[in-house]
């Protein structure tokens, strides 16, 4: 009995049928890295609802994007409805858009002066908008899937709360590492006061969120923060997080909405609109710390427009 049989030559026709699946897989991988090609330029159009402050001196473009007359002899509050990507003597730039007098406006975005409505917002407006560089502890043994929309990249973001009083960045990641095995829970970042820190890859899935947005959103935690300006910092270290990594996949500044649209969500949004999971966050602790210090509430809305903020700066 021999130990190894003897290998036959494939048939004409065999090679004809490996020839066409061949081709067929070629097709494929180059159609999807045509689609991603073509889906990371298209350009950004999307409907807003800010106030922002123009001033008589700054350049306007009118609805065909030429330069336009300013029609402010002062510095005047109007409202932004829709952001759009525009290239312009050749070159690509976010245009902020409103309506005076029935007459369509667009503006540079990096040149918009957005109003924060909201005091937690103003105090980081007062801060300066600070700027943070983030750090990396990335952790090997997180699993490396891709997302599961056909441009396998994230279509947009969602917020944590550790939930947690007193409990820091390196207690959360510790207590990730040591459950991970049997829980396979793990978000891409941490974000407090002081710190944005990356702990898996953004360009992977992570699992945070139930099976219904796993597969399809970059995922943060917050940690608890004990003071008015610890918050204040905290949520400008996330818009900023946030805005970079929207701006790096080219997406949209949107809320979501009920019927799954939208790139930014809270862990809360993820249980009342897509299902999977039942967690709240972070809400209770967004309510508790605005109320708390400020008086007032704290909204995705509020957040959304700290960082529409950072994005036009980008």
């Amino acid at each position: 009995m021999q130990r190894y049989q003897k290998r036959h030559k494939p048939s004409n026709q065999n090679k004809q049928k490996i020839i066409a699946l061949l081709s067929l897989i070629v097709i494929v991988l180059t159609g999807l890295t045509v689609f991603q090609y073509f889906k990371s330029k298209e350009q950004l159009h999307y409907q807003t609802h800010q106030l922002a402050n123009i001033t008589h001196e700054q350049k306007l473009f009118d609805s065909q994007f030429r330069q336009a007359s300013n029609p402010f002899s002062q510095q005047e509050t109007v409202t932004i409805t829709a952001y759009r990507e525009k290239r312009v003597k050749g070159t690509t730039h976010l245009f902020a858009g409103f309506t005076v007098n029935g007459r369509q406006y667009y503006t540079l975005a990096n040149q918009l002066a957005i109003t924060q409505e909201n005091p937690i917002n103003q105090s980081v407006a007062d801060l300066g908008y600070p700027k943070i560089k983030g750090s990396k502890q990335m952790i090997k043994r997180f699993a490396k899937m891709p997302y599961l929309n056909p441009s396998r990249q994230p279509k947009g973001i969602i917020i944590h709360e550790t939930g947690n009083d007193g409990s820091t960045i390196d207690d959360e990641i510790h207590y990730m590492k040591a459950n991970y095995q049997s829980s396979g829970v793990f978000v891409h970042s941490f974000i407090d006061a002081s710190h944005i820190l990356m702990i898996a890859d953004p360009n992977f899935m992570a699992q945070g969120a139930g099976p219904k947005a796993n597969p399809s959103y970059i995922q943060f935690e917050m940690t608890r923060e004990n003071s008015s300006e610890g918050f204040s910092r905290q949520l400008a270290n996330a818009a900023y997080y946030t805005a970079k990594q929207l701006h790096h996949y080219h997406l949209p500044l949107t809320v979501a909405q009920k019927d799954g649209q939208g790139t930014i969500w809270t862990h809360d949004m993820v249980s009342r609109y897509l299902g999977g999971t039942d967690h709240t966050d972070p809400v209770d602790y967004w309510t508790s710390m605005a109320n708390y210090y400020w008086g007032v509430d704290y909204t995705v809305d509020d957040f959304a427009q700290l960082v529409q903020t950072y994005y036009n700066q980008l």
